[in-house]
């Protein structure tokens, strides 16, 4: 299913959307077709981390930590929507009507809802009901828990 993006337009619902076959930039549409297609889209980018676990699974790979990662596995890291990619993927979904777009958004959506809210009204106020996104960077993500800081990374 998918809606026409010169409907979604029209419609106006949008502010300043429009349909990405009239968007001039051609550099940014080649770019954003990259999380879709190609060796570097994000579905093949969870085949280097075998990102198919519970925990994991819908978050996005935060590869550019790994770059100065040395040994015999990649370093683990995500986003943990941090720059809110279910938003973009939608918007990219209504701009493009492909398909592709829709698995990513929901994917990333679920673990969003699943694991990174916490789902609790028994600690402090800022953190019950809330998102915890940053975490230990450049660290494996087996020792980041969402609560910011790890004691194993010290």
């Amino acid at each position: 299913m998918s809606v026409e993006p010169a409907w979604v337009e029209a419609a106006q619902a949008l502010a300043a959307f429009v349909p990405a076959e009239r968007d001039g930039n051609e550099t940014y549409r080649r770019y954003i077709q990259t999380i879709i297609a190609g060796d570097a889209a994000f579905e093949q980018r969870r085949e280097v981390i075998d990102e198919y676990g519970w925990r994991n699974f819908g978050d996005l790979y935060a590869d550019h930590e790994a770059v100065q990662a040395h040994g015999p596995r990649p370093l683990v890291s995500h986003y943990n929507n941090q720059y809110d990619f279910i938003y973009g993927a939608l918007i990219q979904y209504l701009r493009t009507a492909d398909a592709r777009w829709w698995p990513l958004a929901q994917a990333c959506a679920r673990h969003t809802v699943d694991i990174d809210i916490y789902h609790t009204d028994a600690d402090r106020p800022a953190f019950n009901r809330g998102l915890f996104w940053h975490t230990d960077h450049y660290k494996p993500a087996g020792t980041c828990t969402h609560r910011t800081y790890s004691r194993v990374n010290g």
